[in-house]
């Protein structure tokens, strides 16, 4: 029977080894981040570390990270990946779990590029707001909401876009107005509102509630 190993054990493990080689305030972040990693492992993931795969970490960063951990930033999300790939390298070292399971370089590339894009248009947002208050304001979004939901974004040319209802299906052509237009791009997932005036239907940076990259597709619950 192979044997199985507890994800806090090796945690544990990892910590002790590299307090003999890093500073204090670098391993208190190897432990933040590896916590932070097991909240969603404890609901979405193996009970063994041996079953853990790229999939659980692509599912972290691309949908967890950025919907159920209100903490998240740019900076944050930079020193997760550092410890995530650090600590499947470690498992690799132990041959407890092989890195060809765990990491996947190339895709590993495009996804930290992704989740940054989302966190740099969050951080952007939020600046805006702090200084104009009226991105807070949605003015008249009742009388000019035509639907909410999920949509995928199918394709972009400038501020406009192609975007699919992913309930029922529908297709609009959409403008996206505000820092958003700069951000998204084609396969992106947002939960927004759809609103509609005298130029046709749009989408602006305060009617967008979440916001995720394409990896997410498979695994948004």
């Amino acid at each position: 029977m192979a044997k199985k190993y507890n994800f806090m054990d090796c945690t544990k493990r990892f910590l002790r080894e590299y307090s003999l080689v890093v500073k204090d305030n670098t391993l208190k972040r190897y432990e933040n981040d590896l916590t932070l990693f097991y909240l969603y492992l404890e609901r979405f993931g193996p009970q063994d570390v041996c079953g853990l795969t790229w999939e659980h970490i692509e599912e972290f960063f691309s949908w967890w990270y950025l919907r159920q951990y209100m903490g998240c930033s740019l900076t944050g999300a930079r020193g997760l990946f550092a410890t995530l790939k650090k600590f499947c390298v470690w498992l690799d070292i132990h041959k407890i779990v092989s890195l060809e399971q765990t990491w996947d370089f190339e895709d590993s590339k495009v996804l930290k590029e992704n989740v940054e894009r989302i966190l740099m248009w969050e951080r952007d947002v939020a600046e805006r707001r702090s200084f104009h208050m009226e991105y807070w304001i949605e003015d008249e979004i009742e009388e000019a909401e035509v639907t909410e939901g999920w949509f995928k974004v199918i394709h972009t040319l400038g501020v406009k876009g192609a975007i699919r209802d992913m309930d029922d299906d529908s297709a609009y052509i959409v403008r996206f107005e505000g820092l958003i237009a700069d951000y998204i791009k084609p396969g992106d997932i947002i939960s927004a509102a759809l609103c509609r005036d005298e130029k046709g239907f749009y989408v602006n940076d305060s009617i967008v509630w979440f916001f995720y990259p394409p990896m997410a597709y498979s695994y948004i619950r």
